[in-house]
């Protein structure tokens, strides 16, 4: 039995979104390893699960000292980035509310000031 492409997409399961995050992991970082391999380069990893915990993974094993601000900082950032799309959602909502207004007011000539 072939293999069954999926769309990508947010998963709703908060057990399926850990399960696949775990497995989906676990295959970036052979690729990254292989990458490091065949361009003789370093690579470095860093992920955060659903939960928000960061994991930081290198391509040679060897331990690397990250800044622990950093990654505060980069966890701050990943929610100002969720707060300012949702955001943008709601703006783009509003937007389609008011679009069909703005519309009909043209078509039949304008305000008049």
């Amino acid at each position: 039995m072939g293999k069954v492409k999926i769309k990508i997409r947010r998963l709703e399961s908060a057990n399926l979104r850990q399960t696949t995050y775990c497995k989906r992991k676990a295959g970036l970082m052979k690729k990254a390893k292989e990458l490091a391999i065949l361009c003789d380069v370093d690579i470095a990893v860093l992920t955060f699960s659903p939960s928000g915990r960061p994991t930081y993974s290198s391509s040679d094993n060897r331990s690397i000292w990250i800044n622990p601000d950093v990654i505060d900082n980069m966890m701050k950032l990943n929610s100002m980035e969720k707060t300012l799309i949702d955001s943008i959602d709601r703006l783009q909502g509003k937007m389609e509310l008011v679009t069909p207004t703005c519309l009909s007011i043209e078509q039949m000539g304008g305000v008049n000031n």
